[in-house]
């Protein structure tokens, strides 16, 4: 009966760990272009950065604040851009099972944004379904943030390629850009695209976006705090160990290191303000730097020489 409960236990350990995914650092950056309508009409370009800022509880319901800022551009066929203007969307997200939930201020009426418990053959609600139903096709993994999520595969039948769910963080499409409308032609009036996505366990980069999901990922995605924390040096060559400036003294530290995936490579207690990476092999990695509470605290680059 003992070792039946203790089973049991571990099992709903496992599920609850399995199905928390957001945090206070989640965020997400993703682009989009919007074809013109008509003949004449300039196409659309956008940028959008959404960020967890904060708690709240509406209707006895517990959920994240969410702003997305968007950057929108109009671009003429010869690549100029002839209008720009930048707004932010407030809204309200939760959790549950594996299911995102969305809320506006302007509609409490919650619907599902994302349900990461599907099976081949489900159907799959990404935002509307336009012009019929997305379907899992089959269910692969990716690492993402340290971790292997789902990625499901999601095809309809006028759009057999389709795109994929990933387990935890949105759609490849744009974290709610999962099913755009086809236009004129019948392709696509939005292709959007998740670059990269980033919680308390690090970065991933699902599509590469030059200055914010290569050189500089940890500025557009790691919140502005000003820590004075460095870390040194960022080109390694023979060294065994990494100094971590800027820690304050009598605190506990832990790092982690991540390949340009997202992937982790090793974590552990910050020792002497140093991090080891003895038999670390020549390549990018991104090296955290986390408090005592869990909250990454700075980020950085480096590279290991051949």
């Amino acid at each position: 009966m003992k070792s039946s409960l203790l089973l049991s236990l571990l099992l709903l350990s496992c599920f609850t760990q399995a199905q928390s995914y957001l945090d206070h650092s989640t965020q997400w950056v993703e682009t989009e272009e919007a074809e013109p309508l008509f003949e004449g009409m300039n196409k659309g370009r956008y940028f959008r950065l959404t960020q967890l800022t904060g708690d709240t509880v509406i209707d006895g319901t517990a959920y994240y604040q969410a702003v997305t800022h968007f950057d929108e551009y109009e671009v003429t066929v010869q690549g100029d851009t002839v209008d720009a203007f930048s707004y932010d969307n407030h809204w309200f997200l939760r959790e549950q099972d594996g299911r995102f939930y969305k809320i506006t201020p302007s509609n409490h009426d919650e619907r599902l944004l994302f349900d990461f418990n599907l099976n081949v053959g489900d159907t799959a609600y990404i935002n509307e379904n336009y012009h019929g139903a997305w379907v899992v096709q089959d269910i692969a993994f990716m690492p993402v943030g340290g971790s292997m999520r789902k990625a499901f595969h999601l095809a309809r039948e006028n759009e057999p390629e389709g795109f994929f769910l990933i387990e935890g963080v949105g759609s490849s499409r744009g974290f709610f850009s999962g099913a755009t409308p086809p236009c004129c032609n019948g392709e696509p009036l939005h292709e959007s695209v998740l670059n990269c996505y980033a919680n308390s366990n690090g970065v991933f980069v699902l599509q590469e976006l030059p200055g914010y999901c290569e050189e500089e990922a940890v500025s557009a995605i790691q919140p502005a705090v000003k820590t004075g924390i460095r870390i040194f040096p960022n080109l390694i060559r023979e060294e065994k160990s990494l100094a971590v400036e800027g820690l304050e003294p009598h605190f506990t530290y832990t790092y982690r290191l991540a390949g340009l995936g997202g992937k982790g490579i090793s974590s552990g207690s910050i020792e002497g303000n140093r991090v080891g990476i003895g038999g670390l092999a020549a390549g990018v990695y991104y090296l955290s730097i986390i408090d005592g509470k869990g909250y990454m605290l700075h980020t950085e680059k480096v590279v290991k020489m051949l």
